[in-house]
């Protein structure tokens, strides 16, 4: 393939796998143990959850999902947030309302990006919120120009600019002020049940909700820890040497943490090796104290953990797989039920690495401040 190709499909390939494809509407409630088949677009359209009892099952009944969209205003910032919502349908919250998941999606996306996953969470009972992060987001990268050489050079400016590492943050601890303002109309939230998740660009985001320091905006060690927030799903995070993460930003997290990475998730690793990747987790198991879990799922890459890709964009950035997105579900679900909704037997599922017999030892699993 001539250079020129490969630019123009590592910049596609970027932009489509960062959560740029979505669906709308009310959908069917999700299967057992993964995302319904083809939730995450036309690549995977024959994919299969995994079979009943080989995964994580979840106590919570399942539900029809509807979805919203709105643009939200935080007037404080003078920033407007649009936002997707994915709730549980024609429903009875549980007592106190319903947990929340917030949804970051990556550079160059939007809030259409982590459909599989919100779908799948308010199918079990989860309202999940997916704001659309201006300044890194699909129309950032369009920018004035259309072509894809003027699009890659916007993608690797949001990329350096520090203003999207503080903006992004606080766009998701507005988010949960105005869902538990009522900003769903009808859509009571438990303000005691918060998590984040989030992919690539989204996963720093995530980390720095769960207290990651960074060097953003001239001030080194900047924190931006939410405290209402009680569980973090980081899906492809970065180590060391970008988002102005350095050896030390992990020390102050003490929020239970997941963290999902590919042996072909190399991205913008030194090396290109996905071990970048897991730095985070093994700054934080060196350092102890806090519920902290990694899976590496093998053959995955960058592109595993999006909505929507192809061959072409699959060559060049990494490994996919029908059974992903199943197996991230899980491990999503899991997650949040053992954290948020305190289930005994979703902690003990993440302690004994239950997703490793699930997948046939596909996916390896490291654990640190778990239970005896």
């Amino acid at each position: 393939m001539r250079p020129s190709r490969v630019a123009a499909a590592t910049t596609l390939a970027i932009l489509i796998g960062l959560g740029v494809m979505g669906a709308v509407g009310v959908t069917d409630a999700l299967a057992q143990n993964g995302p319904r088949r083809g939730a995450w677009g036309r690549a995977d359209r024959n994919a299969q959850p995994a079979p009943d009892g080989a995964g994580y099952v979840s106590k919570a009944p399942t539900h029809q999902v509807r979805t919203e969209l709105a643009e939200w205003h935080d007037q404080a910032r003078s920033r407007k947030v649009p936002i997707k919502a994915y709730i549980p349908a024609g429903a009875e919250p549980e007592p106190g309302g319903w947990p929340l998941v917030v949804f970051s999606h990556g550079g160059g996306g939007s809030r259409q990006g982590g459909t599989y996953l919100g779908e799948y969470l308010a199918s079990r009972g989860y309202v999940v919120i997916a704001p659309q992060h201006a300044g890194s987001d699909i129309e950032a990268v369009r920018g004035s120009g259309r072509g894809l050489r003027k699009m890659r050079e916007n993608l690797l400016k949001l990329a350096s600019d520090e203003r999207n590492l503080i903006v992004r943050p606080q766009d998701v601890s507005f988010v949960i002020d105005r869902a538990l303002a009522d900003g769903l109309p009808g859509v009571r939230i438990d303000q005691g049940r918060l998590g984040v998740m989030g992919h690539s660009f989204g996963a720093y985001t995530t980390m720095a909700l769960g207290g990651m320091r960074v060097d953003a905006g001239g001030e080194r060690d900047r924190s931006f820890r939410d405290a209402r927030v009680g569980a973090l799903l980081a899906l492809s995070p970065q180590g060391q040497g970008q988002f102005g993460v350095d050896a030390g930003a992990w020390d102050d997290i003490d929020t239970p943490v997941v963290m999902l990475t590919g042996t072909k998730d190399s991205g913008n690793s030194p090396g290109g090796s996905y071990t970048w990747r897991t730095e985070p987790f093994k700054a934080i198991k060196a350092r102890g104290g806090v519920p902290a879990y990694l899976g590496v799922i093998t053959g995955a890459g960058h592109m595993a953990f999006a909505d929507e890709t192809n061959a072409l964009l699959d060559g060049l950035m990494g490994g996919r797989d029908p059974r992903f997105h199943g197996w991230i579900g899980q491990v999503a679900l899991a997650t949040f039920d053992a954290f948020l909704r305190r289930d005994d037997d979703a902690r003990a599922w993440l302690d004994a690495g239950g997703i490793t017999a699930a997948t046939g030892g596909q996916v390896s699993w490291e654990t640190a401040g778990t239970r005896k």
